[in-house]
C-alpha cells in the first residue's frame, strides 16, 4: 500500500522500468517520459509511477488508503528519471500518479487516449518539494 507525503493536484507536466496493465481488447498506447525535480531540473531516480483502475481518481484512491487493489500498473523511474508504461487502452479513462520521497505527488485524473492520439505519448513531470 502506498502512502503519500502530501497531496498536490493538477495536471502532470513534466526509459525506466516497463509494466503492462491488464487490457481486455482494443488499441493501446505507451506513456513515457522523465520525472524531474521542479527546482533543479535534475532527474529523480526511483520515483513511483502508478496507473489506477479505470474510473478511479486520485482522491478516491486516497479515500481508500491508497489500496493496492486500485493499481493496475506501477514502476520506479530509472537512474535518469525515465519511465515507460505500455498497454494503456485507448478510449478508457485512467489516472496516472507520480510520487517520490520528499516530494509532493502529482497526478492526472480521468485522462483518455483517443484513436487519433499517437501510440507513444510523452509525459514529462516536474515534482515539487
Amino acid at each position: 500500500t502506498y502512502s503519500p507525503r502530501t497531496t498536490a493536484g493538477g495536471s502532470p507536466g513534466g526509459g525506466g522500468g516497463t509494466t503492462t496493465p491488464p487490457v481486455s481488447s482494443g488499441d493501446k498506447i505507451t506513456v513515457y517520459g522523465v520525472v524531474t525535480d521542479a527546482d533543479t531540473g535534475n532527474p529523480i531516480s526511483g520515483a513511483y509511477v502508478f496507473v489506477l483502475s479505470p474510473g478511479i481518481t486520485y482522491e478516491q484512491w486516497g479515500n481508500e488508503n491508497y489500496a493496492d487493489k486500485y493499481i493496475v500498473a506501477s514502476l520506479k523511474t530509472d537512474g535518469n528519471g525515465g519511465y515507460s508504461i505500455t498497454g494503456i487502452p485507448r478510449n478508457t479513462l485512467f489516472t496516472i500518479v507520480f510520487a517520490a520521497d520528499g516530494y509532493l505527488d502529482k497526478f492526472g485524473d480521468n485522462l483518455q487516449a483517443s484513436s487519433s492520439d499517437p501510440e507513444q505519448f510523452e509525459l514529462n513531470v516536474a515534482l515539487n518539494k
